[in-house]
């Protein structure tokens, strides 16, 4: 009983040490500037039961490869609270979402492992520091707009709790839920999509084999019909040339030396990845990492991310690998690997549909960077494997494979048990996390007298061109969504959107 009382004690502490840092650090931007500053501007100034409008607010969500309407809703959400869009309660909105991604994802472990009050309590640990101590975590929810991330996360969560609970059928309550999670993950992120496919794969392979017993093949029609018309929707409004023009710019070469580099940098970005409870090996470092993941592996000038901690990452993923393959072998050779796989399904779902980011890397995006926009998926992944791995270990003894996994689980809690007390200890001593930059444009534009809400004010002033390079009147700079047209009529919407 102590024990449970004292670990609550440091559970409730780590949670209110998390939020403290997020709420009383310095913040970022990302993209704000582009979304969902104008999906605010339209909704704070037009009509929206115009369809000219409400085509505009939901044309304005598109950004780079995906349409982020349901972030964005509940982003305006929060205008009702202040009448201007506070990066706070931004903040928050991500904080709390992750935090409840957390929770639900406790939820699953827990029907899937028998254990008693004292080790759900040890669990619910280890989950808390493995989800929230490497320095990544701050990185990401110290950037406003985080929900683009966590909301498919949760949909993708709230759909494993349907898809494999105990009691082996769906109805059409759950049917309609599946359905609406699905398409709130399509209309989030880009790998949101992805949802409707697996989810699919899941219903018919269950309806197969379990017959009418789980859901019967109208109800599988009718959920097959709902995500066509979902996807079609989405081809409609969406724009695919930037997806188009990321591919052939970033497209694998056939030539042998750029290929074996290619696969080199690869594996150095896939364990990272699957190693992302990890990153607090750099957790001593004086600058504040600028990267999640860095696959080259010899240039590290841009990010706080050392070497030490990719090649370390490496060796784990590899020894993890090919443990991995002597426990799928036994269970084989046993005739276990379909009660295996079986139990470990849940799992197996999240980490096919987070692993998804993985392979779009390779195709979308530069094979030698990959900034901190994978956190939160890459840490449901991460902690999927080791839970197939502890749920195959239960089935089949595999002593050293168990050390090894109780010493990583162990290590990765330490590290980022110390991180979360680094990151307190900064901020209580006014050394906040995070960059101050976008922080003090906020002041500067909430400051601006009514007279100077104008592109000079905003421009040399706020100096608001160093979080958005983009906002000159001759810009430089090239890419392949963010336009601003007319920087006066931009300047406009940054001052009605982020005024007091």
């Amino acid at each position: 009983m102590q024990i449970k009382k004292s670990i609550n004690l440091i559970i409730i502490y780590l949670i209110i040490a998390v939020f403290f840092i997020i709420l009383c650090s310095n913040y970022s931007s990302g993209d704000f500037f582009w979304t969902p500053l104008r999906s605010i501007y339209i909704f704070k100034t037009r009509n929206l039961w115009d369809y000219e409008n409400l085509k505009s607010l939901i044309n304005s969500t598109i950004h780079n490869d995906s349409i982020k309407l349901f972030p964005i809703a509940f982003e305006i959400i929060g205008l009702k609270f202040t009448n201007n869009w506070e990066p706070r309660i931004s903040l928050l909105l991500g904080l709390i979402s992750w935090f409840l991604n957390i929770y639900l994802f406790f939820r699953i472990v827990l029907e899937n492992f028998k254990l008693n009050n004292k080790y759900q309590n040890i669990l619910a640990l280890i989950l808390l520091i493995s989800f929230s101590g490497p320095p990544y975590f701050f990185y990401r929810f110290t950037t406003v707009f985080a929900l683009i991330k966590t909301i498919p996360s949760l949909c993708l969560i709230y759909s494993t709790q349907i898809l494999f609970k105990k009691d082996k059928f769906i109805n059409g309550r759950q049917l309609i839920l599946l359905s609406i999670f699905c398409c709130i993950a399509q209309f989030s992120y880009s790998w949101g999509s992805i949802l409707w496919i697996t989810t699919y794969c899941v219903l018919f392979i269950k309806n197969r084999v379990l017959k009418r017993k789980y859901l019967n093949s109208s109800k599988l029609l009718i959920f097959t019909f709902i995500g066509t018309l979902s996807t079609t929707i989405y081809i409609s409004i969406f724009n695919f040339s930037t997806l188009y023009s990321l591919y052939i710019k970033n497209n694998i070469s056939t030539n042998l030396k750029d290929f074996s580099s290619s696969l080199k940098n690869f594996y150095s970005f896939l364990s990272t990845y699957s190693m992302s409870y990890l990153g607090g090996l750099d957790s001593y470092s004086k600058s504040f990492p600028r990267c999640l993941f860095d696959t080259d592996i010899v240039n590290f000038t841009d990010c706080g991310v050392n070497k030490l901690y990719i090649n370390f990452s490496m060796i784990i993923f590899s020894l993890f690998l090919f443990f991995l393959s002597i426990q799928i072998i036994k269970l084989k050779k046993k005739k276990l690997l379909a009660r295996f796989i079986s139990e470990s399904a849940p799992f197996i779902y999240i980490a096919i549909n987070t692993s998804s980011l993985v392979i779009a890397n390779i195709f979308l995006r530069s094979h030698y960077h990959s900034p901190p926009r994978y956190f939160v998926e890459s840490t449901l992944f991460s902690a999927s494997l080791i839970l197939i791995t502890l749920i195959s270990l239960n089935i089949c003894k595999f002593n050293f494979f168990k050390l090894f996994i109780m010493i990583l689980i162990f290590l990765s809690s330490f590290i980022n048990f110390l991180n979360i007390n680094i990151y307190t200890f900064k901020s209580l001593n006014n050394d906040p996390i995070g960059d101050p930059q976008f922080l003090n444009q906020i002041k500067c534009i909430r400051n601006a007298p009514e007279y100077k809400k104008n592109y000079e004010y905003l421009y040399n002033n706020c100096e608001f061109w160093k979080t958005n390079k983009y906002f000159q009147k001759e810009s430089k700079f090239s890419h392949p969504f963010i336009k601003i047209k007319n920087v006066d009529s931009y300047t406009k919407k940054v001052f009605s959107v982020l005024r007091k």
